[in-house]
């Protein structure tokens, strides 16, 4: 016989909901109660047991099924636990462990061998987070043909599932698990684009040209940035976009009815006199081009664009200022912020900071940038500490010994520079007050020091203190009569 559905009130919230199951002493409560209720976890204000507190006293501390006298059972039909159902009441864990069971069985009842260190993960991680992803049709999809053998569990394996950030994500979980190699995916999704892209370039003569600087010399500097962990996102759109000015240009000559060997000064500069402020990065090419005798030496104008607009230093330490008090705002995004507004940090680098970064030294933080570690002011070294303890995106099986203080969703990496950005701009951080930094330090501190300190070029940060007329020329002088 099926129970009529009545509209009642909930006695927690006091919203309308309807009774479908039995009712608790202090009366109807509604399904999201009841969630939430079977997620807390803490000690019996009655009893003083350790255990699952759905329940309320008259004073509304959280008290155990026990001593609130609830009818419902939360202990979970396979493990005992007390926890939070999903199906045929099971907790959350039993409940993802049954699932991947059923999606990553490879034919013979079991989880499928390559596939059991993902399982793993997952079971080990956050487990409704587990539940959630798989959700997703495509995610089971994809396991099950993993699983089953449909596809490889290999690089080229996910290759054929397409590009998109599901496959993405699997990928760097198996990586992250050592189901599969490392393999950078920026390098990877650049190799998958040239490619494609010299295919496009329809003079044979051309294309060999734009292939052996892709590979001598795009490739060889990313595959080095990748080896060490250093290449991200920006340095590959820069490739990209080097590239396809490269092409465009040896286009733009054959228009012209000359060839790349044949280019003259006056072709140079009637190429750069467009108003395309891209064709600048023609450099990169032509530099390689002459240094591997393809072209004659030409001189190559360096962009000069003066001291930039920057953010006032007033407002500047109004941001730090807010950052250091203002709880409303995220905790990693209060450092990120710190570190960009007091130490001149691109946000690309902030967003690769790493735990070991932090040392703690006689009750003082100190941050490692670039060569040396700097001494973080308080509150801020507190705040990073506290992120240490706290970060983000831990809970799921992406990141559970991730080495980034900033963590991202996707397994091994940190959180995306563009993410962090868009983050901070919020909040009012901006590159602005990241060059307003600098010119504060750079008078403060010789450039070369600067340099060193903060992982600047040395050849940057003193055009820069010249151009702020900064006279630390006497810097080296004083450091000899001192010693």
């Amino acid at each position: 016989m099926v129970e009529a559905v009545t509209e009642l009130t909930c006695a927690r919230c006091e919203r309308p909901c309807r009774r479908t199951r039995s009712p608790w002493p202090e009366g109807v409560i509604c399904e999201a109660c009841r969630k939430q209720a079977s997620r807390r976890r803490g000690t019996c204000a009655t009893c003083g047991v350790e255990r699952l507190l759905p329940g309320n006293d008259g004073h509304r501390n959280p008290i155990c099924v026990d001593c609130a006298g609830i009818p419902t059972s939360f202990r979970c039909a396979s493990c005992g636990v007390e926890d939070e159902f999903w199906y045929a009441r099971t907790c959350l864990r039993c409940s993802l462990h049954r699932r991947l069971v059923e999606l990553l069985d490879d034919g013979t009842g079991r989880v499928a061998p390559l596939l059991l260190p993902l399982s793993s993960a997952l079971c080990v991680a956050d487990p409704s987070r587990g539940l959630s992803w798989l959700r997703s049709a495509p995610v089971r999809d994809r396991l099950r043909a993993l699983a089953t053998g449909q596809v490889a569990i290999t690089h080229a394996g996910l290759d054929v599932l397409g590009r998109s950030s599901g496959v993405e994500y699997l990928r760097d979980l198996l990586m992250a698990q050592g189901v599969l190699p490392r393999r950078d995916k920026h390098l990877a999704q650049f190799e998958r684009w040239a490619a494609l892209r010299l295919e496009t370039v329809a003079h044979a003569e051309d294309r060999a040209a734009i292939t052996a600087y892709v590979r001598w010399h795009q490739l060889r500097r990313l595959r080095a940035d990748a080896s060490t962990g250093e290449l991200g996102k920006s340095k590959a759109d820069l490739a990209r976009q080097q590239t396809n000015i490269a092409i465009e240009f040896l286009a733009w000559l054959r228009r012209r009815r000359l060839v790349l060997a044949a280019c003259r000064q006056a072709d140079l500069d009637a190429w750069l006199a467009s108003p395309v402020t891209t064709r600048l990065h023609t450099r990169s090419f032509l530099v390689w081009a002459m240094d591997n005798g393809r072209c004659p030496r030409l001189v190559l104008p360096r962009h000069r664009g003066g001291v930039p607009r920057t953010m006032s230093q007033a407002r500047r330490t109004e941001l730090v200022a807010q950052l250091f008090v203002d709880e409303s705002i995220e905790l990693a995004d209060r450092v990120a912020g710190c570190i960009v507004l007091l130490y001149a940090q691109p946000i690309a680098r902030v967003a690769q900071v790493k735990v070991a970064h932090l040392e703690e030294r006689d009750q003082e933080v100190w941050l490692r940038l670039a060569g040396e570690a700097v001494p973080l002011p308080e509150p801020l070294g507190s705040l990073a500490i506290k992120l240490k303890a706290r970060r983000p995106n831990m809970a799921t099986a992406a990141n559970p010994k991730s080495p980034w203080l900033f963590p991202g969703r996707s397994a091994g990496h940190p959180l995306e520079a563009r993410q962090l950005a868009r983050r901070l701009g919020r909040v009012g951080v901006s590159r602005l007050g990241r060059l307003a930094a600098f010119h504060q330090l750079v008078t403060a501190i010789p450039a070369p020091v600067l340099a060193e300190l903060l992982g600047y070029n040395p050849k940057v940060a003193a055009e820069r203190a010249a151009e702020l007329a900064t006279d630390w020329a006497g810097y080296a002088a004083l450091k000899s009569r001192d010693a």
